[in-house]
């Protein structure tokens, strides 16, 4: 089966669709992150919705990990579980890719997509693309600790005990407060430490792609991004948080 990155790369309208899916991804961390950190900070006062604001990092650290493999491969496994596998270093069993075989009409070259693409994912393939960019054992280090805060995070979601939880946070058991407390603070300090770095790498990777970008209407890699930075992250982030 053809490799994702083949049907991204096989024109220029491709290589800038990649550009901004990938950046669609990160942008969908950062914003979940900020809501998040809106409704942990309601709940310090009123003890109330501090579930939601767990889930909202939670599905922030799940679109870090798309991003991160999007990159590196144009492509991702959308199961969470799954997702999370390709983070363990320890896994020797490589997990295949099927967000693009959800598209069959995505191809703008030839109409309906003809053929699926999808590719086979580990540790090491992620590792090697960001690797490049980084100093030292950076990439390795960080690829160690996010997989093991998306594969706790993904079971504390699908424990029976976390349901009963919710269930009981949501009908005022002052009681289970404190868990909640801990809970979304957990959840939101895992996620803004995710995006602080991922920010670094992107930053590195666009660099690097700004000097290497030759062909057009591509547009050069940082000034495509510093425009939908403006657009989709900042002013939104201005409007909804006050913050940025």
């Amino acid at each position: 089966m053809p490799e994702p990155n083949e049907y991204w790369e096989a024109s220029d309208e491709g290589r800038s669709q990649k550009l901004y899916a990938g950046f669609c991804e990160f942008a969908s961390s950062v914003v979940d992150y900020c809501e998040g950190r809106r409704l942990l900070d309601q709940g310090r006062n009123s003890s109330g919705r501090l579930n939601w604001s767990a889930t909202a990092s939670y599905y922030s650290l799940v679109h870090s990990g798309r991003f991160l493999l999007f990159m590196a491969v144009g492509d991702f496994p959308t199961i969470h579980s799954r997702l999370a596998r390709c983070f363990d270093q320890e896994n020797r069993a490589p997990e295949p890719t099927d967000w693009l075989t959800k598209f069959p009409a995505l191809d703008y070259r030839f109409g309906p997509m003809a053929t699926r693409y999808s590719t086979d994912v580990d540790f090491q393939r992620v590792h090697d693309f960001w690797a490049p960019f980084l100093a030292g054992n950076e990439a390795t280090n960080f690829l160690v600790w996010f997989g093991t805060v998306l594969d706790r995070v993904i079971d504390l979601r699908n424990e029976n005990n976390y349901e009963a939880i919710l269930i009981a946070h949501e009908y005022r058991h002052w009681e289970m407060t404190e868990v909640f407390q801990h809970l979304a603070t957990q959840m939101q300090d895992g996620a803004r430490q995710v995006i602080g770095s991922m920010a670094q790498w992107y930053s590195a990777y666009l660099a690097h792609a700004s000097s290497t970008v030759k062909s057009k209407p591509s547009p050069p890699a940082a000034e495509f991004i510093a425009t939908y930075v403006a657009k989709r992250i900042e002013e939104p982030v201005r409007d909804w948080y006050s913050k940025a």
